[in-house]
């Protein structure tokens, strides 16, 4: 998806959430507006993100009850959070790093790379 009403977006990563029957996307470029719902897959709505930063993963934890974003930029705030998907919160990160998901696992929580050490026994489906 790189079209949203005609506006050119980032929106690479979607994500199915059953618990929220919605459709979740993260985009990696635009301002205020990086994450879109939908309930049928088809018609979007953009969400105000906390953070500028370029988005590049989003899973859902139910043990949670929370969807996570990780992003690729940012300072101390490349991790954001929400119940629902209309509502985001910036979650202090403890590196600084590209956040990506485990190529060996690509349901589990991503982490920064080495030489990081933050990680997650968390899994997220998606």
């Amino acid at each position: 998806m790189h079209s949203v009403g005609g506006l050119c977006a980032g929106y690479d990563v979607i994500l199915w959430s059953p618990e929220l029957g919605l459709f979740v996307a993260v985009s990696d470029s635009g301002i205020g507006n990086r994450v879109m719902t939908s309930a049928d897959g088809r018609s979007w709505s953009l969400r105000q993100t906390p953070a500028n930063n370029n988005w590049t993963w989003v899973c859902w934890a139910p043990e949670l009850g929370l969807l996570v974003a990780v992003a690729s930029s940012g300072t101390g705030n490349r991790v954001m959070t929400s119940s629902d998907a209309l509502t985001w919160t910036a979650r202090q990160a403890d590196a600084d790093q590209e956040w990506r998901p485990s190529p060996q696992d690509p349901s589990r929580m991503p982490a920064p790379p080495l030489p990081a050490t933050a990680t997650s026994s968390s899994s997220c489906r998606g």
